[in-house]
C-alpha cells in the first residue's frame, strides 16, 4: 500500500475505461491531460465507480474500486482517499453513476473527505425533483469547485440552485485531438459513398433534444438529397 500513496496527488472519482461510459472516457482524457500539464508533478489516480455484475481489468491508474450500488463502499472509498494523502478530489457527477435514490450514495463519501471536492456536473437540471435537488444541494455545500460545459449550465446553478458565483467555473467540454483524414476513406466501411453524412455521439437519451434535430430535417433533405445521418 504505501508504493501507492499519493503525496500531493489528485483523486478522480469517477466511471472508468475499459467500462463503457462517456463519463468514464472524459475522466481519462482529463486525468491524462492533468499529468501531462502539471509534468507529474501531480500524481493522479482513479477511484472507479464499478458495476459489480462486470469483470474490468482496469489500468494502473485505477487504485481503488467501490460497487456503486453499496453504500458502505463510499465510506470505505472516503478512507482510502484520506489516507492516500492527496491534495484534492476531482468528482464527475451525474446523477444515474451513483448509488441510492438520486444517486444520495455519494453525499456519504463527501462528507468524510478530509481534502477540497471539485465537482464536475455533467448534467445540471433546470426542473429537478425534490429528491435530485436535496442531492444537489447539499453536493454544492460539500464541494468547493463547481465545474460546468455551458453557460446555461452557470445560470441554472445560479438562478434555480442559489449556488454562489464564486465557487463556479464555466470550462468547455473540448474534444481529443485527431488527425484530419479524408471522409471517403470511413463512407466506403458503411456504405455512404458519396453522400453527405451528420454524426451525433454519446448515448441517447431523453432530455437530450436529438428529436428537435431529427423533426428539423425534412428541409435540410431536400437541399442535400443524399443526407444520411447516424
Amino acid at each position: 500500500m504505501a508504493d501507492d500513496k499519493l503525496q500531493d496527488g489528485i483523486a478522480f472519482v469517477s466511471t472508468y475505461p475499459p467500462r463503457q461510459c462517456g463519463i468514464g472516457t472524459f475522466t481519462r482524457s482529463l486525468s491524462s491531460a492533468c499529468s501531462e500539464h502539471l509534468n507529474d508533478r501531480l500524481r493522479s489516480m482513479v477511484v472507479a465507480l464499478d458495476d459489480p455484475e462486470e469483470d474490468y481489468d482496469y489500468p494502473d491508474i485505477v487504485k481503488h474500486e467501490l460497487d456503486q450500488r453499496a453504500r458502505v463502499d463510499y465510506v470505505e472509498a472516503a478512507e482510502f482517499i484520506n489516507f492516500s494523502n492527496v491534495r484534492a478530489v476531482s468528482l464527475q457527477h451525474e446523477f444515474g453513476i451513483f448509488g441510492g435514490d438520486d444517486g444520495s450514495y455519494v453525499l456519504d463519501m463527501l462528507r468524510e473527505l478530509r481534502c477540497p471536492v471539485i465537482t464536475t456536473l455533467h448534467t445540471v437540471l433546470d426542473e429537478p425533483t425534490a429528491g435530485q435537488r436535496e442531492v444537489m444541494d447539499e453536493l454544492i455545500v460539500l464541494s468547493q469547485r463547481l465545474v460546468v460545459m455551458s453557460h446555461k449550465g452557470v445560470k441554472f446553478l445560479t438562478d434555480i440552485y442559489d449556488a454562489p458565483q464564486e465557487k463556479i467555473d464555466f470550462i468547455p467540454h473540448g474534444v481529443e485531438q485527431l488527425p484530419l483524414v479524408e471522409p471517403d476513406l470511413y463512407k466506403g466501411q458503411f456504405d455512404m459513398d458519396g453522400r453527405e453524412v451528420i454524426l451525433t455521439f454519446g448515448l441517447l437519451s431523453p432530455g437530450k433534444g436529438i428529436e428537435h434535430m431529427l423533426q428539423a430535417l425534412p428541409p435540410v433533405v431536400e437541399q442535400y438529397p443524399n443526407l444520411c445521418y447516424i
